[in-house]
Formats: structure tokens, sequence, C-alpha cells
């Protein structure tokens, strides 16, 4: 072999080395901008499911320190305050597993009744609502119902599968 064929092969290697190193170098940076995309989108339009409650003024609220009850509501109603859809929403009242219903989607600021007679809740009534965001992340609501009236112990978090 001749230098000039020894100088050119070490030159295509060294090149193929570099187009390597470059070339993981996009893959890398690919996927960290798709992940920050998929974080970004799922921060926008996040779901933020609730139960439904009203202003409550009377004595006993501020003695129990609730401002909002569900008192005056004759069915127990769920709503979305998040800024994104919920999804695959699907809700359990008390330890009745047979009636979990599901909706297919709930705009931000629309709400679900449930046909759930207040009145016929058990005290205390835990009631646990799932349900998903357009880009696939899953969350859960949970909360405690006292008195047929008060919403306490209310929690939102991501369910990381």
């Amino acid at each position: 072999m001749t230098r000039f064929e020894i100088g050119s092969l070490l030159i295509s290697a060294l090149t193929l080395g570099v187009l390597l190193l470059t070339l993981r170098a996009v893959l890398q940076y690919t996927r960290e901008t798709k992940r920050l995309v998929d974080a970004t989108v799922e921060n926008l339009s996040r779901p933020f499911m609730t139960v439904f409650t009203q202003p409550d003024s009377s004595d006993e609220a501020l003695i129990a320190g609730c401002a909002c009850s569900i008192e005056n509501i004759s069915t127990l109603r769920f709503r979305n305050d998040g800024t994104g859809p919920a999804v695959k929403f699907r809700y359990q009242i008390g330890a009745d597993r047979d009636h979990t219903s599901e909706a297919l989607a709930i705009a931000p600021g629309d709400g679900f009744d449930s046909h759930h007679q207040r009145n016929a809740l058990t005290d205390p009534c835990e009631v646990v609502l799932d349900y998903e965001s357009l880009g696939g992340a899953k969350y859960r609501s949970q909360g405690l119902i006292e008195s047929r009236r008060w919403v306490k112990d209310f929690t939102f978090k991501p369910i990381k599968e």
C-alpha cells in the first residue's frame, strides 16, 4: 500500500468516526426534544376533576371551616377545573365497585352528573375519579364526603404505571 492509500484510508476512517458521533448526538437531541415537547403539551392541557360544590355561608360552614358544600345539590356532580379535556373518565362512589360509570370526554369547565342521590351517600363516603389527558397521562382525584355535605381531604395525583 502506498502512503496515499494509507492516508486516504485513515481520513475515511476518521470521517466515519465523526459521522457516527454526529449521528449519536443528533439522536440524543431528538429524543430530548421529543420528551420536552411531550412534557410541555401535558402541562399545557392538564385535566383536574373535582366534586362540584356551591358556596356555603351558613353558620355550620363557618364552624366546620368549609366555604363550599354539596348540601343544596340533589345528585353528586363532577366538574373539570383543569385546562385540558378529561378523557376516559371513570368514577367510583363509596365501596360500591359495581356502579363505576364512565364518560368519554369532559371539556374544561364542563360537568358530569352521576345521577347518584346525595342523600343516598354513606357517611363518610369516599369518591374516586380516574381519567386521562389527551396525551395519555393518567390521573386520580380522590376525596371524602362527610355528613353528606362536606368534601374533605381532596387529593389529585398522576398515576404512574
